[in-house]
């Protein structure tokens, strides 16, 4: 019997399941809502680097991440806003978050708020790879993959993280 092994997010007959990383619960989210299961029928692999997740409370007001990152346009704080939820969903291509900006003007911040709230981990940013294999290797270690001081991105680089991201991989 073969089994699949997830990365931090699963969906299996109708229902997303998040591995909290604590080895006793994950999350169930079907269109009723979610709640927290004691018996998740989805094998996650997990990594050194991944911290578990915090056990989440109904109620409060989503909005309330915008406190701590440096976003003052309102287009930006809705995509922001609507990037986190959309990532969460994991059998479907999803976009980038880029943080462009002067320096100081807490870009990393942003993604460090991004990656706590749907990755944690111990290696919150990692610097880009040197290769394509790299890259490669980087990627399925990761839920999520956070890039930091990425520019200039050449071509290659640009077409490969285009490919990690619909799905299409190397």
């Amino acid at each position: 019997d073969k089994k699949t092994l997830y990365n931090r997010i699963a969906r299996v007959d109708g229902k997303i399941f998040y591995d909290l990383g604590d080895d006793k619960q994950a999350i169930e989210i079907d269109s009723e809502g979610w709640r927290l299961s004691d018996e998740c029928p989805v094998r996650f692999h997990r990594f050194k680097h991944q911290l578990p997740q915090v056990v989440p409370i109904s109620g409060g007001d989503w909005r309330e991440v915008l406190k701590y990152v440096n976003l003052r346009a309102p287009q930006s704080r809705l995509l922001f806003l609507t990037y986190i939820p959309a990532v969460l969903i994991p059998d479907i291509p999803r976009a980038i978050l880029v943080c462009a900006g002067l320096q100081g003007s807490a870009k990393s911040t942003a993604m460090r708020v991004a990656r706590s709230l749907i990755d944690p981990s111990s290696a919150e940013l990692a610097s880009p790879a040197r290769d394509l294999i790299e890259l490669g290797q980087t990627a399925n270690h990761n839920y999520c993959l956070y890039l930091d001081n990425m520019s200039p991105l050449n071509d290659e680089l640009s077409d490969a993280l285009c490919r990690l991201v619909t799905g299409i991989g190397f």
